[in-house]
């Protein structure tokens, strides 16, 4: 388990890392498992992007997905600032699993 949590971190770092450089987003926020620390063998990375896009929402994943060729299973959430700021008022699971107790990986405003 420890050499899994290893890769998964070692993931982690290397699809932030890509994001960041060719995405510049505003956030990376991990959730989920990872976040509270209860990853298992089989668990996925959860991560909400906060990025400038004209893409529609459903191709947003895809494109993530093509750039970062995942090595482990993802789960992304892409969204404008505008659709997260809608989403803060208005979602609680957003409130709740991803604001409350994510993981900020990246802020471009620190």
């Amino acid at each position: 388990t420890e050499l899994l949590k290893y890769s998964l971190e070692d993931e982690l770092k290397r699809i932030t890392n890509i994001i960041i450089e060719k995405c510049n987003p505003e956030r990376i926020i991990l959730f989920g498992s990872m976040a509270n620390g209860t990853a298992k063998e089989w668990s996925d990375i959860d991560l909400v992007v906060i990025m400038d896009t004209d893409l529609r929402f459903a191709d947003r994943t895809l494109y993530l997905m093509r750039l970062t060729h995942p090595r482990v299973g993802v789960d992304f959430l892409v969204y404008t600032p505008e659709e997260e700021l809608f989403k803060k008022n208005r979602d609680l699971f957003y409130t709740e699993e991803v604001l409350k107790k994510g993981v900020i990986l990246y802020d471009r405003s620190s």
